[in-house]
């Protein structure tokens, strides 16, 4: 078994044993991988900085711009 980090951005969440040869793209492509993401309009701006500052979200927060 190898060791794997499991985190985003700077803060590392978790590490865990994985095994020797896993592929993290393999995985993905069956389905094995689950990844929280959530859309918040531009406008919420600062009240997604205030959600992912105490640095205890899971996932991705991605701020979406309006369409041209």
């Amino acid at each position: 078994m190898g060791i794997g980090v499991i985190g985003s951005g700077l803060r590392v969440r978790e590490v865990r044993a994985v095994p020797d040869g896993w592929e993290p793209g393999a995985a993905a492509a069956k389905g094995e991988l689950l990844v929280q993401v959530e859309t918040l309009p531009l406008e919420q701006a600062a009240q997604a900085h205030r959600r992912i500052e105490p640095g205890t979200t899971t996932g991705k927060l991605v701020l979406q711009t309006p369409a041209r």
